[in-house]
């Protein structure tokens, strides 16, 4: 399962979202984490919307993703650590 350390490698940032009248725009929304497991797909139906804020319904089937789980596997290895790996993790800042 998902634990500290983890990450969502994120595919969509912004959701399109209709908001009543008289509610204030939110600030964010809200991500339910809870039981992820590792390379599993974040969709939309995980995001929490406030009172009087709701999900567009122009937002397309394939925009309802929110993201791939990465991190540390729960066995204390990385995720990199694939037998087929050969290639060599690069960063630049």
């Amino acid at each position: 399962s998902m634990k500290r350390g983890g990450y969502i490698a994120p595919i969509n940032r912004f959701v399109s979202c209709y908001v009543d009248e008289g509610v204030r725009i939110p600030d964010f929304l809200e991500l339910e984490c809870t039981g992820l497991e590792l390379k599993e797909v974040v969709r939309i139906d995980r995001v929490s919307f406030p009172d009087g804020v709701r999900m567009s319904r122009r937002v397309k089937e394939h925009h309802r993703i929110i993201g791939t789980v990465f991190g540390a596997r729960a066995d204390g290895s990385d995720e990199d650590d694939d037998e087929n790996n050969s290639s060599t993790e690069e960063t630049t800042e």
